[in-house]
């Protein structure tokens, strides 16, 4: 029920047949190439954004990872891979027209990509493209309001806790003049 491989006899059975053999590699070499030629190249860009660590802690103090921190670095990959965010991209760059036919799922799996490599703070942003110029304005401008929108969001939410602790002041105040006046 074994048999042995015969590396003798299948050089002799490669090299009768050798004609055939270098036919069929000329030919796989010949699909090859037509292949290489006819498929448009595909460029990727990729724009990097290091995230800092929040300003209240001190580099020195120790090396855990807060949680807060953790939550804003997958904060920063959920906006950069957001459907709105894409949309608005190929919108600013005039790509929507170029990909009318296209849903914007599937045209979002094809075009970016969004990590952020384990045990770094920085999130990378690929664009593919057939053009290596939009490639590059559409990895950089979704990296750009990737920023912008996570410091609308803290400044928002900054605002709203100045506004809160104002307003807890000022009630605080209230009760002290009720209290010093009684």
């Amino acid at each position: 029920p074994y048999d042995p491989f015969d590396i003798a006899g299948f050089t002799r059975y490669v090299y009768q047949r050798r004609k055939l053999v270098a036919i069929g590699s000329l030919v796989a070499a010949g699909i090859t190439v037509i292949g290489t030629v006819l498929t448009p190249p595909k460029y990727t860009a990729t724009a990097s954004i290091l995230i800092e660590a929040p300003a209240g802690n001190d580099p020195r103090s120790s090396t855990a990872i807060s949680q807060v921190y953790l939550e804003s670095l997958k904060t920063y990959e959920r906006l950069a891979s957001s459907d709105s965010l894409f949309r608005q991209s190929l919108g600013q760059l005039g790509l929507r027209n170029t990909y009318s036919g296209v849903a914007l799922e599937s045209l979002k799996r094809r075009v970016l990509r969004v990590t952020k490599p384990t045990g770094e703070n920085v999130l990378q942003i690929s664009a593919t493209l057939g053009d290596r110029v939009k490639a590059q304005q559409l990895a950089q401008y979704t990296a750009e309001q990737t920023i912008a929108i996570s410091r609308s969001l803290h400044d928002d939410s900054m605002r709203d806790l100045v506004r809160d602790a104002t307003s807890l002041l000022q009630a605080a105040q209230e009760r002290l003049q009720k209290v010093q006046k009684d």
